[in-house]
């Protein structure tokens, strides 16, 4: 997106870019698209594979720039990529004792020795590259044991994209309140499990909007929530995101998270993206939702305990003008400090550093 961005509004980089995310590149046809360049940018290479195209473009004296939005070396056994990149087995009960998640060497194809090796891949990628780009001061500190050059490019939102939708009839009178996130997030949405069925047991108007994909063993999260007052819808293609989240008319906006490393090393993209649709959030009070420019009861609301939780949440449902002034606030925060048009210069100055270093050796 920023490069994108970076094309349309002109740059001094001379940017080709292989950006269809349905769409696989092959080792030949990278070798071929990075022939003529001077810099290659790859987005979170993490397998044997892309260590051996990194080192192979730095052998041509490329420099290597990767981009990484997670830190995926601290990966919780409920997130579907432990499948992958766990390295211990580990075995998840539910409430009763009765295992939910069992990782298990050589059963169901996960496989320790080759998630060691894929995991080494990760951090030789990481510790190869020329230099890295990252989303938050927190993230890019982590990295930073792996790597020196590690600079910040904070996420941003490209406002054109973002624009509201007519709420239908069938919403009117509703208050929705709702989250959306990938299929990794249970033990963020866990955080929520009794404060939901407060809230929804003390105001009848309110329903539970879920923009998420279908997890069997999330179900326990929602058991002692009625059906009819879930709107459950899932993902489509990745072109239609913006769209998909104002069709779903959010009144309120729901950031929980589970209080791990891996969380802490998070940015805060969804309180943005709520923000751009004027959307008041409700947040878990850890990094990354309490940093500036983000403050309590100015743009954004912060909670820890349930009992905040539902304190914070009851404030928003009763209180029409609040939820107001939030979401305009927090539109106006991110449009100063996380528009796209603006920030997408700092990934091209990150660039430029990386080719001066080059020009200036070759001089």
């Amino acid at each position: 997106m920023p490069f994108n961005k970076l094309i349309k509004l002109g740059s001094r980089l001379d940017i080709g870019l292989h950006n269809d995310p349905s769409r696989s590149i092959s080792k030949e046809q990278a070798y071929e698209i990075s022939d003529k360049t001077n810099i290659v940018g790859v987005q979170s290479p993490g397998d044997v594979d892309a260590l051996r195209l990194i080192k192979q473009y730095k052998t041509e004296g490329k420099k290597v720039v990767i981009d990484y939005d997670d830190f995926s070396f601290d990966l919780s056994p409920y997130n579907p990529r432990y499948h992958a990149l766990g390295t211990k087995e580990t075995t998840i009960c539910d409430e009763n004792n009765n295992p939910k998640i069992v990782w298990r060497d050589q059963e169901n194809e996960f496989d320790v020795k080759l998630n060691t090796e894929r995991y080494n891949a990760f951090t030789g990628c990481v510790a190869s590259a020329s230099c890295i780009t990252t989303t938050t001061n927190y993230l890019a500190n982590k990295l930073r044991e792996k790597n020196q050059n590690v600079k910040v490019c904070p996420n941003s939102i490209d406002f054109e994209l973002w624009k509201p939708v007519p709420r239908p009839d069938k919403y009117q009178g509703q208050i929705r309140m709702g989250w959306f996130g990938g299929d990794s997030h249970y033990g963020d949405l866990k955080v929520l499990k009794s404060v939901l069925k407060t809230i929804l047991d003390k105001y009848p108007k309110v329903v539970l909007v879920l923009q998420a994909p279908p997890v069997p063993f999330w179900t326990d999260i929602f058991q002692d929530i009625p059906k009819d007052r879930i709107d459950w819808k899932y993902w489509v293609d990745l072109k239609y995101y913006t769209l998909l989240l104002a069709n779903r008319h959010f009144d309120i906006g729901l950031c929980p998270l589970e209080d791990t490393e891996f969380n802490r090393c998070k940015s805060n993209i969804k309180t943005l993206e709520f923000a751009a649709l004027k959307v008041p959030v409700v947040a878990t009070n850890m990094t990354p939702y309490n940093d500036l420019p983000f403050k309590h009861m100015d743009n954004i609301l912060l909670a820890k305990t349930d009992k905040e939780w539902v304190e914070c949440l009851s404030k928003l449902i009763e209180d029409q003008d609040l939820r107001n002034q939030l979401a305009n606030r927090a539109f106006e925060t991110t449009k100063k400090y996380f528009d796209m048009d603006k920030n997408c210069y700092i990934w091209e100055n990150a660039y430029l550093d990386v080719l001066d270093g080059v020009n200036e050796r070759a001089s």
